[in-house]
């Protein structure tokens, strides 16, 4: 007697293969830490916390210079970490309060008594004082040329925007009342 193979029954084996080939490459995947794609960005024994990622820049807070929190980039193309903020006070507030978009990062500072908008250019190294009012401004987002921030200059929660030197209200009253800046 011959054996002989159906087209149903190679249908099957061809079918139970090719399980068995997904099964194995996903178990070998998942058990092969060598193979993963994840590195480590910092290695200082302090604390490094809430990162922000743009193309191939990284930003975070950092805690290793032991007076209040500093904010920190590494350059994913070249290898190289700066340190962005070199001041006495934190450079931010609780929750993160900084971000990045191409080769700007902005954030909020209370070096003068209260916090105000401050951004640095990645390019050029020049950092650059956006707000000066009294109040408190935070929270800021950052795309293209514009930054956009939280502001309580006006008794309430508002929404603010930097475009090209110029400072401008933009948004109604926030109706959440929940800050650190209250």
């Amino acid at each position: 007697m011959k054996a002989t193979i159906t087209g149903f029954k190679l249908y099957l084996i061809l079918f139970a293969l090719l399980v068995l080939t997904a099964l194995f490459s996903l178990s070998f995947f998942v058990s092969t830490p060598a193979l993963a794609l994840e590195s480590r960005i910092t290695t200082n024994a302090a604390n490094q916390e809430v990162p922000a990622i743009y193309g191939n820049k990284i930003v975070w807070e950092d805690y290793r210079n032991g007076v209040g929190i500093d904010i920190y980039m590494d350059d994913l193309t070249t290898g190289v970490e700066s340190r962005i903020t070199t001041y006495t006070v934190d450079q931010d507030a609780f929750p993160a309060v900084y971000a990045i978009y191409g080769n700007k990062i902005a954030w909020a500072d209370n070096r003068n008594g209260n916090y105000d908008i401050y951004m640095h250019n990645i390019t050029t190294g020049v950092e650059s004082r956006i707000t000066t009012n009294a109040n408190n401004q935070g929270f800021p987002a950052i795309y293209g040329d514009k930054i956009v921030w939280m502001d309580t200059r006006n008794g309430n929660l508002d929404i603010y925007m930097y475009n090209r030197s110029e400072e401008r209200r933009v948004g109604k009253e926030c109706r959440s009342r929940w800050s650190p800046y209250h």
